[in-house]
């Protein structure tokens, strides 16, 4: 059964969003936002109002729209007349292959700067947000597993990204940067490998 929910103001209770949700719990989370509500709750809070609950898919979208539209989506952030999103959507098997495929596209290479790593650190220290040992080594199969290929020149070693980390006692930024240039590394104590993507 579906709840219907509405995002106010806390300082003037003016509405700012009308959403849907499996639970209760949908109401009250905050991410999976758009931008705009985002800025909205950065802002000024939230104040969370259940509409409706145990209601069927198909009233609770309907409910949706009407709220939208008699408060004028204009005035909220909801980026649709509402009952249109994809609630419920499962995807195929070789839908999620192709998410998964993109995602490692999109991360393997990619070293925060330091700046933005401290953020971070911060956000989950204030938070409170502590990594367990098994999220930690989850986290480092999946790294392993999504790692590239390399071919240090001077000894003709082929392993995978992380494994020459190990193998060469060389940071994981020292080989990723260096794979992507075509010379040697100049300094440290990995002065003299040079390291190229297969």
């Amino acid at each position: 059964m579906v709840v219907v929910y509405i995002h106010k103001r806390p300082d003037n209770n003016d509405i700012f969003y009308v959403g849907i949700g499996n639970d209760v719990k949908r109401a009250y989370n905050t991410i999976n936002r758009n931008d705009y509500w985002k800025r909205k709750y950065n802002k000024h809070g939230l104040k969370v109002d259940i509409i409706s609950e145990n209601l069927s898919l198909d009233a609770a979208r309907e409910m949706e729209r009407f709220l939208i539209a008699s408060i004028g989506i204009e005035n909220l952030c909801n980026m649709t007349l509402g009952g249109e999103g994809a609630f419920g959507l499962k995807h195929t098997e070789e839908t999620k292959a192709k998410l998964k495929e993109m995602l490692i596209s999109y991360s393997v290479g990619r070293v925060h700067d330091k700046e933005t790593r401290e953020k971070i650190s911060r956000t989950r220290k204030e938070k409170g947000i502590q990594i367990s040992e098994v999220t930690r080594q989850r986290q480092k199969e999946a790294w392993r597993q999504a790692s590239m290929k390399v071919k240090e020149l001077t000894t003709n070693t082929i392993c995978y990204m992380w494994e020459a980390v190990e193998i060469f006692n060389a940071s994981y930024r020292t080989v990723n940067g260096n794979s992507v240039h075509d010379r040697p590394i100049a300094r440290g104590k990995t002065k003299g490998l040079n390291f190229i993507r297969i």
